[in-house]
């Protein structure tokens, strides 16, 4: 590991926060794609590293053709501030072309390296990846971010927050002097939408499937996937109030060229592991028992299973008892009820008995499309009031959950090709409603 600071044409930038188990793979394909498809090109690889683990121990010992540079991130935690010094790196030693990859990434292949790059070489400011997923995979992007992005900036991009990218230097610097660039999980999305709101060239990129720990499992569901909502719900929102001047004009959907570089389609199924969750049923004992939300009875039959006197079974009971408690919580904080609900005039009167005929209906239960779309527009409306921002996110996630179950059970019979007509079908509803928006805008 060299600690002088070379100069290079391309920097590849590897994010790492305890990714002891990955990063010698994931440095060694960077560095055969560095070296097998740009040998005449001066290649460097930044590893901007938030580790406890022995990632950097790592680092140092895996042997490359390529100079890598391993640097603590600056700014504190967040995967933004550790991409954000990648980028000062890669304009420090003039990288006409910067590829991103995750340090945690295990279907990573040296050909990535073309496939992120080619489309900047050619002379693309933003390569996006676009991989192959499960229809229940990426759940933040197919039912917001690719419809909420593709009608209002008025460019179809699949997979705005997909983790991999491939930039000009132009759009470095670009996004090293905005104003609001993010600290966490929200890089992605500014990212895309600040090339799109630039009127930047973009194109998709095909990566094939990828895998990554941190994704594998739903074993922290709880500490991945919410904080991920809100951060990338936020910085969505907050970049759609900064470039409203830029999004007030569209009005057309324009697709993006794709580069079709990988087309491996074997996707794995996402596991659930029975054990794994129980663990997380006992972690979560004593919150649950202070919890307002679950009854008396559901409580108790919560503390014999934890004590072992009636084994380690759920009871259908206790199942119907524990959603029953559930969805009336969540109701009392969609619709604004109690004390301990959330403010009411954030969804209009019209969601709101939409969502209360999708909990009480004796028909198919299903939050549609439109009323999805009404509670998002909705909530953004809510959102530019700074006094209800946290509130506001919390709604919506509650509608998404709804909407994602609804998703689940009109797809259980779908192969993974009909489930994404059904995605991409959104974009109609979402064209329609955005004419709404935009008026009040």
């Amino acid at each position: 590991m060299k600690r002088e600071f070379p100069r290079a044409d391309i920097a590849v930038g590897v994010c790492t926060r305890n990714c002891e188990g990955t990063i010698q793979n994931v440095i060694e394909k960077v560095d055969e794609g560095l070296s097998r498809f740009y040998p005449d090109r001066k290649g460097l690889i930044i590893v901007s590293d938030l580790s406890t683990d022995s990632t950097g121990e790592r680092v140092g010992k895996t042997k490359t053709r390529v100079p890598v540079f391993f640097t603590r991130q600056d700014g504190g935690p967040g995967k933004g501030n550790g991409i954000k010094t990648v980028f000062r790196l890669a304009d420090k030693a003039g990288a006409g072309m910067v590829a991103l990859v995750d340090g945690d990434l295990t279907s990573i292949k040296p050909k990535w390296m073309k496939a992120l790059l080619e489309p900047v070489q050619r002379g693309y400011d933003l390569a996006v990846p676009f991989y192959h997923r499960h229809k229940y995979d990426a759940i933040i992007t197919n039912h917001i971010m690719y419809p909420f992005v593709t009608s209002l900036y008025g460019i179809e991009i699949r997979q705005p927050i997909g983790g991999e990218f491939g930039l000009s230097l132009n759009l470095v610097k670009k996004l090293l002097g905005h104003p609001k660039f993010p600290e966490g999980f929200g890089i992605d999305i500014f990212i895309t939408t600040t090339a799109l709101a630039e009127k930047m060239r973009v194109a998709e990129t095909a990566l094939g499937v990828k895998s990554h720990t941190s994704t594998e499992t739903y074993i922290d569901f709880s500490k991945l996937l919410v904080p991920m909502f809100n951060q990338v719900v936020s910085t969505l929102f907050n970049l759609t109030l900064y470039n409203r001047d830029k999004i007030r004009g569209v009005k057309n959907v324009k697709k993006v060229k794709r580069f079709k570089f990988i087309d491996d389609k074997h996707i794995k199924e996402s596991n659930v592991d029975r054990n794994v969750l129980f663990r997380i049923f006992q972690r979560d004992y004593e919150r649950m028992m202070e919890s307002d939300v679950l009854s008396e009875e559901t409580k108790s039959q919560i503390s014999n299973v934890i004590s072992g006197s009636v084994g380690d079974k759920i009871s259908s009971r206790f199942w119907k008892n524990t959603l029953k408690d559930v969805v009336n919580y969540s109701r009392d904080r969609v619709m604004g009820r109690r004390d301990r609900a959330m403010r009411p005039d954030i969804l209009s009167e019209e969601t709101k008995n939409e969502i209360r005929h999708f909990i009480y209906g004796k028909s198919a239960q299903i939050i549609s499309v439109e009323t999805w779309v009404n509670a998002i527009f909705d909530v953004f409306k809510s959102y530019e009031h700074p006094g209800k921002r946290h509130e506001s996110i919390d709604v919506l996630r509650a509608v998404w959950m709804g909407r994602f179950s609804s998703f689940v059970r009109q797809t259980r019979f779908m192969n993974d090709g009909d489930a994404e007509c059904l995605i991409r079908g959104q974009l109609d509803i979402f064209n329609e409603k955005k004419g709404e928006l935009l008026r009040d805008f």
